[in-house]
């Protein structure tokens, strides 16, 4: 499994564990991985819509993936 699948696996798992969105920087921060890597890996995960922008710069999951019918 690739770095960028690793990382995008942990993001939806944080993401379906807060109530707020997050920035990149507290995504990182809470992860321990480099904004870098994180940027890629919610940038391929905005694009395949398994999250969403709101507030600007902050990143949330989409309703079809965070469990919620």
């Amino acid at each position: 499994m690739s770095k960028r699948k690793k990382v995008e696996g942990r993001i939806l798992s944080l993401f379906s564990q807060v109530d707020k969105p997050l920035t990149l920087a507290e995504t990182s921060e809470r992860l321990g991985e480099s904004q870098k890597n994180v940027y890629k890996a919610l940038r391929h995960l905005f694009e395949n819509e398994k999250i969403y922008t709101v507030e600007g710069r902050r990143y949330k999951l989409s309703s079809s993936n965070s469990g919620d019918t």
